[in-house]
């Protein structure tokens, strides 16, 4: 049983050595931090934080590890003590590390970082990922950081990075606290991270039939494949690697490694054998519990052996976890989905401290947005989105959240302002972001994934519009198996089947979240707007209507367009 914990505040952030723009803590962070401590004190291991805009979690995480966390030091071998935060954007990460310059520490994955000794590869495909001892490692830039980041207080970093490292090496393991900031996304790292991409290409390289089958069961074309070669898989294995590691031999004595130019080949033998080894390894596990597990086909022939709930993998949690997003919303259900037992969890809630006022969440009904939409329904959801900019928002910088790249392209297509909206593809959304911050007033930014993570304060959003509610796309094979599942759920005193909370759950999450974007502090303001006749039933029906947090159903404004524009421009509401 951990020690308990002092239940009061150590000091005022300046004491603590906190940067100077933060004067002192909110009422709302010392009262967030005190419940969880009296949470973990009464012998709970999770505590979910809901915390809308304007808690202010960076600086909470910040006071929670000086009232939770001891000391992090090398105890044996290994780092012990200390908080580890993991977020799922890049985005967020930096503001960790553009706030609390002398406070955290960060670390990225190998994809970020070259080789020293082949510097046509990054550390990712360098040949010590093969078990090659490096002769520099220690002058390694990867290793280096991973190593600072290691042994800091607190360690701030990527979710994905965070699963990989705990679950393939010793680093980042003893924390006594982890902090897991957007939870809500949690489980789609785990969903990620337990997913096998299976190539034909990959056995087309090597000269192995791949099986043509969804099916892995034992007796199934999968587990005939692996009893009829394992045995030669393993003997070519060991021939590419023993020719790698004479390659690597002869470099050195020559006074050079550089693996991609004489021996690539090679390496990417070696590669595709432990690939083809991990897809049977995770085909193993799927084999042993095979309601949890899907094969589904991908384009050109590929395969993908997905989990269908975040609770089929494995995850390290440290000593006490907080989880804290704004959304949390059905802690019942995020706690069936990450495998937290029943008892070892409490919820703590937070009111928002921004005036509903000065966040109004217009309800127009325009079109009811559905795979059967027509053109004209998509001119007229077009025409109040530029009527809503002519006539309120002209000479504001917003958001227009499209929920996807093809409804994005349409509202380009078909706006009078498209000449003043800009976006992004999946590889160059910071950058574009970060454009958006410094474009002049009356820029809007068109985009499917700007809901999480996302800090525009002031006039860099003064206004948003969400034109589609963001339902689960039921063609995704996971997706479907999890709308599907009939197993009884008790949530919120009721029961309910898993499938309509885990719909209900992955729609109401992105939509709250992208509310969360248009006011970020006490003197912000910002207007959003929702035209997809879909809402109002949804958010209005007896089921779900208890997933909407408090604060976000006192902002719901429900008009038309005509008394909309009838009340003017849109400026800071009163």
């Amino acid at each position: 049983m951990p020690e308990k914990l002092v239940e009061t505040v150590p000091g005022t952030p300046a004491e603590l050595g906190l940067p100077p723009k933060f004067t002192d803590w909110r009422q709302a962070q010392t009262i967030a931090a005190m419940r969880i401590t009296n949470a973990f004190n009464r012998g709970k291991k999770f505590v979910f934080l809901e915390a809308p805009p304007g808690i202010g979690k960076t600086p909470l995480a910040v006071l929670l590890d000086r009232m939770i966390s001891r000391p992090r030091d090398v105890v044996g071998k290994y780092p012990v003590a200390g908080t580890v935060i993991t977020t799922m954007t890049k985005l967020l990460q930096q503001q960790y590390l553009d706030d609390f310059p002398d406070q955290v520490s960060t670390a990225t994955g190998r994809d970020n970082w070259p080789c020293l000794i082949d510097e046509k590869n990054t550390a990712a495909n360098a040949a010590c990922t093969h078990g090659w001892e490096c002769p520099v490692q220690r002058l390694c830039p990867y290793i280096q950081q991973r190593d600072v980041a290691d042994l800091a207080q607190i360690s701030v970093l990527n979710s994905t990075f965070y699963t990989y490292e705990r679950a393939h090496t010793s680093k980042f393991a003893g924390h006594d606290l982890g902090i897991f900031d957007e939870a809500h996304e949690l489980e789609r790292t785990l969903l990620s991270f337990g997913a096998v991409w299976i190539s034909p290409k990959l056995f087309e390289r090597l000269g192995y039939p791949m099986p043509n089958s969804l099916e892995f069961h034992e007796g199934s074309a999968w587990d005939v494949f692996w009893h009829a070669y394992h045995e030669k898989l393993d003997e070519d294995q060991n021939e590419a690697e023993d020719a790698l590691e004479d390659a690597v031999e002869l470099l050195k004595e020559q006074g050079h490694i550089d693996l991609s130019a004489n021996n690539g080949h090679l390496l990417g033998k070696v590669r595709d054998f432990k690939t083809i080894h991990n897809i049977f390894h995770a085909l193993s596990i799927a084999r042993k519990n095979p309601e949890q597990y899907v094969l589904q086909r991908k384009d050109q022939g590929a395969l993908e052996l997905s989990p269908i709930w975040g609770r089929a993998v494995a995850f390290h949690w440290p000593q006490r976890v907080v989880l804290m997003s704004g959304t949390i919303l059905a802690p019942e259900f995020l706690a069936y989905c990450l495998n937290i037992p029943d008892g070892e969890w409490e919820m703590v809630r937070m009111p928002s401290e921004f005036a509903a006022t000065s966040r109004p969440l217009w309800y127009i009904p325009t079109v009811k947005m559905s795979a059967k939409v027509t053109d004209q329904d998509l001119n007229y959801l077009v025409h109040t989105i530029d009527q809503i900019i002519e006539h309120r928002h002209l000479g504001q910088k917003g958001i227009i959240h499209s929920v996807s790249y093809k409804l994005r392209d349409e509202i380009m297509m078909r706006s009078k302002h498209a000449g003043m909206m800009m976006t992004h593809n999946a590889q160059d959304r910071i950058m574009r972001l970060e454009q958006f911050r410094t474009m002049p007033d009356g820029w809007i930014m068109v985009s499917p994934s700007m809901t999480t993570g996302v800090d525009l304060p002031a006039d860099q959003c003064r206004w948003q519009i969400i034109p589609k509610m963001p339902f689960p796309n039921r063609g995704d094979e996971v997706i479907r198996l999890r709308m599907e599942d009939q197993t009884p759920f008790d949530w919120a005193g009721r029961q309910v089947k898993l499938g309509d909370i885990a719909y209900a759950y992955a729609t109401a999450t992105p939509l709250i979240q992208a509310y969360g974007r248009a006011m970020r502090s006490h003197d912000d303001w910002g207007h959003t707007y929702v035209l997809d006749n879909h809402f109002w039933h949804f958010q209005h029906e007896n089921r779900w209507g208890p997933l909407f947090p408090s604060w976000f159903k006192e902002a719901i404004r429900y008009t038309s367009l005509e008394e909309l524009l009838a009340g003017g421009h849109g400026g800071k509401p009163m």
